[in-house]
């Protein structure tokens, strides 16, 4: 059961699911989670439970290597995890992993129940179509960046990015942490932070970097 509090974020964030009937099932039948910085609510190979509505915090969707993993998009609060999604409906193990990037507040959703809704209440088919139309163009814009851009275009986008899905300019990340995020080496990123600090676009921190882009 959603309560009060809750109810006010969804309500915020997820407008287009206050169809008469769905906004009480997800209330009644979703579950409210609190999770951790670093915490992994999905992990490859591995069976999809639950959905999340994200109300607020941060979440990474990450594309796993052998030598690290690689960022595919952020959740938000208004978002939810087309790659979830997909492996509900096809009944197949995730293909990704999902790591809380900043403590979040979720509602859990049973998988069974994503399907169920599907053909149940338009507003949901549409609210997931809307997910898969926003996640095409968030992987067309990060395959255009790795073809078309270098690697210092790269990073200023991803600091943008990550400062507007947050609302702050501070970020904090190891050089090392930012490197695996762009598939890159912890040197190249350390030494593009060095001269863009010269640059005054970003300020040092141990542990830290504001961000001044």
């Amino acid at each position: 059961m959603i309560e009060t509090d809750d109810r006010v974020l969804f309500s915020t964030f997820y407008p287009q699911l206050a169809e008469a009937g769905l906004a009480e099932e997800i209330a009644n039948r979703g579950t409210i989670m609190t999770v951790a910085e670093g915490e992994v609510i999905l992990r490859k190979d591995a069976y999809v439970k639950v959905v999340p509505l994200v109300l607020n915090g941060l979440l990474k969707v990450l594309q796993e290597g052998e030598m690290h993993d690689t960022l595919m998009y952020y959740l938000e609060p208004g978002d939810s995890c087309i790659m979830s999604i997909t492996a509900c409906f096809n009944n197949e193990k995730s293909k990704v992993k999902a790591v809380v990037e900043d403590e979040a507040r979720i509602i859990a959703l049973p998988a069974d129940l994503v399907i169920e809704w599907y053909t149940d209440f338009p507003a949901w088919n549409e609210f997931v179509t809307r997910l898969y139309r926003k996640r095409f163009l968030d992987l067309l814009d990060g395959f255009n960046s790795v073809v078309f851009d270098g690697i210092d275009t790269r990073l200023r986008n991803y600091l943008t990015q990550r400062a507007r899905a947050t609302g702050s300019n501070t970020l904090h990340a190891t050089h090392k942490q930012i490197a695996d995020d762009l598939g890159t080496a912890r040197e190249v990123v350390s030494r593009l932070l060095k001269a863009m600090e010269v640059d005054g676009e970003v300020e040092l921190k141990r542990g830290h970097l504001i961000w001044k882009g």
